[in-house]
């Protein structure tokens, strides 16, 4: 790349193995804030008749909050090749615009006589699109990231989380994931593969994209530790990022699908992601990726961090060499939205310590993962030691690491706080 310093770290870096370091106290009380969620609008018993000389057509729904917002309404025609467009509420009246929520019937009229836009085909069906006031825009949504919570979920996680070194402590941490999934509606599975004796399992939240559904962005961070260190930053604060990332956007729809995934076995040689990357079902397809793996150190001129270019304060994201997207998204957010985050991007030269993570196997199928990395051994003293604790760690970095990649994601999936409902085919003769 053209700037020098990223350069200089392309050639000099030997990133990250991220994988942890455990330490003996296992964190048993996962106690959590209240679960906080905004529910999209609901619109159900879309209806629609005409009348007795077919130059209108009245459209019956009802619109539900669970928070009872107000709601803004919309009506799209959409033709039979599949295309949408927006009625004109110069032609409509009745409740259309902003209206209150409720279980009461609603009623549209739409004038399609005088609509000159008004498509003349036999057969059409009807949209109607219902928006609450909740998080509009990309700068509100990004806002919802909260560094309290990112701050509770390590501490939380934290203690070895190990297959043999603390069982235990792994299979809390697998309780601890899959309940954050299930108190956010997210859909959840487990992937169970086999690895020296045991099982290893990555487990899966899931948003079905609205127009898309096979297509999926993942963000992903593993969740084990080594025996030897309780991996507050290598993996909890990745695994922590992608639990308030899945806590952010599980509130929205979005037109491609989000997958939330944490990783097992990471440590042992990404095996959990591997298993995942050489097991992708029939028809899925994966558009891009986030991995998190250790966002939470910065240095305060520790001895590693001296002649290591940017490892104050910045942030790694390293790209392959292959796709551009996801790391070009990532920069305009940060850039646009989260401008105290120092980002520097890096490009994949081959060096194998920019494989050292669960972006690596997807690397090897051709999807644009980004790799998002504080610069583990190479900035953090406390990397694979028992002194790799929460209180080592800078929250504040993480979560505008977090708010980005929210952001990003939620840009390319398209996201939206909308709920629709299309009517039965409407046959004019």
């Amino acid at each position: 790349m053209s700037n020098p310093l990223v350069s200089l770290i392309v050639l000099s870096i030997s990133l990250i193995n991220c994988s942890s370091a455990p330490d003996q106290d296992q964190v048993t009380d996962f106690s959590s804030p209240p679960v906080e969620f905004n529910h999209p609008p609901e619109v159900k018993n879309v209806n629609t008749s005409f009348n007795s000389d077919s130059t209108e057509i009245t459209i019956t729904f009802t619109g539900i909050d669970q928070e009872s917002d107000p709601l803004d309404i919309e009506l799209y025609q959409i033709f039979p090749n599949g295309e949408e467009a927006l009625i004109s509420e110069n032609y409509l009246s009745g409740d259309i615009g902003s209206i209150s929520s409720s279980d009461s019937p609603k009623k549209i009229h739409w004038n399609i006589k005088a609509d000159p836009s008004y498509a003349d085909y036999n057969e059409f069906r009807l949209k109607i699109v219902a928006t609450d006031d909740f998080a509009k825009d990309i700068s509100e949504l990004i806002d919802l990231v909260n560094s309290s919570r990112i701050k509770n979920d390590i501490q939380n996680l934290q203690g070895v989380r190990h297959y043999s070194g603390n069982p235990t402590g792994l299979e809390n941490t697998r309780k601890y994931i899959r309940d954050k999934f299930r108190d956010h509606n997210i859909e959840q599975s487990d992937q169970i593969f086999s690895n020296r004796g045991t099982n290893g399992i990555n487990i899966i939240g899931s948003i079905t994209g609205q127009k898309a559904e096979n297509d999926y962005y993942i963000i992903d961070g593993h969740y084990d530790t080594i025996p030897s260190t309780p991996g507050a930053d290598d993996n909890a604060s990745g695994t922590a990022g992608m639990l308030e990332a899945m806590r952010v956007l599980s509130q929205f729809n979005f037109k491609k699908g989000i997958r939330f995934i944490g990783f097992d076995m990471e440590e042992l040689g990404l095996i959990g992601s591997r298993y995942y990357a050489r097991n992708i079902s029939n028809g899925e397809n994966i558009l891009g990726m986030i991995n998190f793996e250790m966002i939470g150190y910065t240095c305060k001129n520790e001895p590693e961090c001296r002649d290591f270019v940017n490892a104050d304060s910045s942030i790694y994201t390293i790209r392959s060499s292959f796709a551009t997207e996801m790391s070009d998204t990532f920069l305009q957010i940060g850039r646009s939205y989260v401008p105290q985050l120092k980002i520097t991007p890096v490009l994949d030269n081959g060096d194998p310590n920019f494989r050292r993570s669960d972006h690596a196997p997807f690397w090897d199928i051709g999807v644009d993962a980004l790799f998002i990395a504080d610069g583990a051994n190479f900035r953090n003293p406390h990397y694979h030691q028992p002194t790799d604790k929460l209180i080592t760690l800078d929250i504040d970095f993480a979560t505008n690491i977090v708010k980005t990649a929210v952001g990003t994601i939620a840009t390319m999936a398209d996201f939206n706080h909308s709920g629709s409902s299309v009517s039965e085919l409407i046959q004019i003769n």
